[in-house]
C-alpha cells in the first residue's frame, strides 16, 4: 500500500513530517510519496539520510497554512500539496493520503477531489476532535451526549450566541466579506506584521469586500 504524505502540513512541516515518513520506511517498510516542494523535503531527506530508501517525491509549489479558509483554499491552491496528494489518491497512485496540516482544508479538499462514500454527506471528524482536544463543537447538528458534562454544557452557552454562530457558520459573511478577510490573515500569518495585517482590512474595507459596521 502507498501513502502519499503532505510533507508540508503542521506548524513544523516538512522537517517533522520528513522525519516521520523516514521512520515509518525504515522500521515499517512503509511505501511512502512525500508530496511538497521537491527543494526543501530534498534537504530534509539528505539531512536524515536516507537517500538511499527510495522515497518518492512529488513536487508541489503551493502550502495551505493552518489559519488559512478551507474554502479558499480549496480555490485558489490547486497545486498545494494537499490537493497534489489528494489527487494522487483519486488517479490510483495512492491508496491514501495523510496530513498534518489544515484539517478543514484536508477534509473539503477530500471531498472535492476524492468524492465521499455512497450514503455519506461528510466525514463525522467534529465529535472526535472535540472528545480528544477539549474543545466545544461549533456545528449545532452533532449529538453532543457522549462529550463530558462541561462541555455539554459548553456547546449550550455558546450556540445561544446567534452572532458567533452565524460567522462560525459563514451565514453572515458574504463570499466576498470572507475573501477579503482571509487575505488579511493569511498575510499577517505568512509576515507578522501588524501594520500590513491593517493595510489589509482597511484595504478591504475600502473595496466593499468588509462591510462597514
Amino acid at each position: 500500500m502507498k501513502i502519499a504524505v503532505d510533507a508540508m502540513g503542521g506548524d513544523h512541516g516538512p522537517a517533522v513530517v520528513v522525519e516521520g515518513a523516514v521512520a515509518a520506511v525504515r522500521e515499517y517498510g512503509a511505501s511512502v510519496i512525500l508530496v511538497g516542494d521537491r527543494q526543501a523535503v530534498e534537504v530534509e531527506v539528505e539531512r536524515l539520510g536516507a537517500q538511499t530508501l527510495g522515497l518518492e517525491i512529488r513536487h508541489a509549489s503551493e502550502v495551505v497554512g493552518m489559519a488559512e479558509s478551507p474554502s479558499l483554499a480549496l480555490r485558489r491552491k490547486r497545486d498545494s500539496s494537499l490537493r497534489v496528494a489528494a489527487e494522487l489518491v483519486r488517479d490510483g497512485k495512492a491508496a491514501a493520503f495523510i496530513s498534518a496540516g489544515n484539517t478543514g482544508a484536508a477534509m473539503a479538499i477530500s471531498m472535492f477531489v476524492i468524492g465521499v462514500l455512497r450514503g455519506i454527506d461528510r466525514p463525522a471528524t467534529q465529535l472526535p476532535f472535540s472528545k480528544a482536544k477539549g474543545s466545544v463543537p461549533v456545528v449545532r447538528d452533532v449529538d453532543v451526549a457522549r462529550l463530558p458534562v462541561y462541555q455539554r454544557a459548553s456547546s449550550r452557552a455558546l450556540w445561544t450566541l446567534p452572532v458567533l454562530l452565524s460567522v462560525a457558520h459563514g451565514e453572515a459573511m458574504s463570499p466576498e466579506f470572507q475573501e477579503g478577510f482571509y487575505d488579511a490573515v493569511s498575510t499577517y500569518v505568512r509576515t507578522r506584521d501588524a501594520d500590513a495585517f491593517a493595510d489589509d482590512l482597511q484595504d478591504a474595507v475600502l473595496e466593499d469586500q468588509i462591510p462597514q459596521r
